[in-house]
């Protein structure tokens, strides 16, 4: 929605991250990760609210950056952002991802449990 409606804006967020990226690089003790590519930010299942994940996700988060995944860094960035900006520009809101017009969001109610959390997330 921000790409159509605030263009100038989503570009130039963009471009902030990249100049921020390139200028982090050059600290050894800064290190930024970045989870836009994965599939679990797409899924509005995995949200509790508008800003916060299931408890999975965070895991996943933070076992990510443990291992040092998903890191964002001046020889990666580029494409880091094309490829954002071919996701964004994919993406619909349908009645299959979003809960609100799709019934309950879980096989047994509105919470979605540890197992199915982790089935979405490692899909």
């Amino acid at each position: 929605m921000k790409k159509i409606s605030y263009k100038n804006e989503y570009i130039s967020s963009l471009l902030v991250l990249k100049n921020f990226i390139n200028l982090m690089s050059q600290y050894s003790n800064v290190r930024i990760f970045a989870f836009g590519l994965e599939k679990f930010t797409d899924d509005l299942r995995l949200y509790k609210d508008p800003s916060h994940y299931h408890i999975e996700v965070n895991n996943y988060i933070v076992n990510a950056i443990s291992k040092n995944k998903n890191k964002l860094t001046s020889k990666n960035i580029e494409n880091y952002l094309v490829t954002f900006d071919k996701k964004i520009s994919r993406y619909r809101l349908s009645d299959k991802w979003n809960p609100k017009n799709a019934g309950p969001i879980s096989k047994t109610g509105k919470t979605i449990s540890t197992m199915e959390a982790e089935k979405m997330i490692s899909k």
